[in-house]
């Protein structure tokens, strides 16, 4: 079940960057590559090797582990910034709690999204930008409220910052629109329904968005 969970995690992931690559030139490079492992090194210890609370000679030895690695898949060609930056995710992680919503549901996934972009396009602009945040809080938004007044709240600050960004010219009419009605299903399954949205769902909610965001 852990590899199922994981596998999803990353393909929700990866998903997103990899569609890009059919409207903007992408560069499958050994930068790329080296990207690639870092993420993969941080969603396995996220998915398998937290819930089995690995104590801290683990970590260690994950850690080592996961710099061999990292340098063995020509790390050189890779800006240091973003060796740091990638590996920086998986030091958080040993500091962690596994019940970290905020962290395991928007900023690892996005910040993993971001990077995979950042490496194949070779540039980030901010509607690029704009759609991991909104692919992610929504993923992130999902999993922490559950009530009725909860989801209405919600419901509100999305319907709010959706209109923010269209005025900004950040997303279209339509992209407001079907993410709205999006986000307004997804509370009507958990408050009328009593869906549970385990990891796996979170994973499909992702990409589900990915998709929208790509065909609107």
């Amino acid at each position: 079940m852990k590899i199922l969970n994981t596998s999803t995690s990353l393909l929700s992931i990866f998903f997103y960057p990899l569609a890009l690559t059919q409207t903007y030139p992408a560069h499958l490079d050994s930068n790329f590559r080296t990207v690639t492992v870092i993420i993969l090194l941080v969603i396995i210890y996220v998915k398998i090797f937290m819930p089995l609370k690995a104590n801290k000679f683990f970590n260690i030895i994950y850690l080592i582990a996961s710099l061999f690695i990292t340098y063995s898949v020509n790390v050189s060609t890779l800006p240091l910034y973003l060796v740091i930056l990638g590996l920086s995710q998986l030091f958080i992680c040993f500091f962690s709690n596994y019940d970290n919503k905020f962290l395991f549901n928007f900023a690892i996934p996005g910040f993993s999204m971001l990077l995979l972009i950042l490496t194949l396009m070779h540039f980030l602009s901010p509607n690029l930008l704009i759609n991991v945040i909104l692919i992610n809080l929504s993923v992130f938004l999902a999993s922490i409220v559950d009530d009725w007044k909860q989801n209405l709240l919600t419901l509100l600050c999305v319907s709010g910052l959706t209109i923010i960004l269209f005025l900004l010219h950040y997303i279209s009419l339509n992209l407001g629109i079907i993410y709205v009605i999006f986000f307004s299903i997804l509370i009507i399954l958990k408050t009328k329904f009593k869906l549970k949205l385990d990891n796996y769902k979170l994973d499909i909610i992702r990409m589900t968005l990915s998709i929208l965001l790509l065909i609107i």
